[in-house]
């Protein structure tokens, strides 16, 4: 019974809540052949960056859509209390060096197992939060054809 709680519980999370390292996800997305999301966030001071967890990612048709997909939270929180451990941040910082240059936040990109850039998002997806779900389940629906 407890297995079956802790299972229920898991699902319920954001894919990226679950503290799976990255090199376990690009191992995963390889073998399985599908594209990864990548959010790099500030946690603890980007207020967009806490909306669009809020209202995209921490929901069940963020979920849906992006089904088939791996995903990471690349977090660059401010306060010493949430600083991940020294590992987390350096592969954060070597994503940030090759997607994020400019350091931008929150921004969003989808890559291929080979780490590829497919696409990105700057900023809380304005032009519409269906627009955002649609472009991901077109890059899902097309990905590997």
């Amino acid at each position: 019974m407890r297995t079956i709680i802790w299972a229920c519980l898991l699902w319920a999370l954001p894919a990226w809540s679950q503290s799976a390292a990255f090199s376990d996800i690009m191992n995963n997305a390889l073998k399985e052949n599908k594209p990864v999301v990548i959010s790099f966030s500030g946690s603890d001071w980007c207020l967009p960056c806490m909306r669009m967890h809020k209202e995209i990612f921490d929901t069940d048709r963020f979920r849906q859509a992006t089904a088939g997909y791996g995903f990471y939270n690349a977090d660059f929180p401010r306060r010493k209390k949430n600083m991940p451990a020294e590992a987390v941040r350096a592969v954060n910082d070597s994503l940030a060096a090759r997607f994020n240059p400019e350091g931008k936040f929150p921004f969003t990109v989808v890559i291929s197992p080979a780490g590829k850039l497919i696409h990105s998002w700057e900023g809380f997806p304005d032009s519409g939060i269906e627009s955002f779900y649609a472009t991901l389940q077109t890059i899902r629906n097309d990905y590997g054809k």
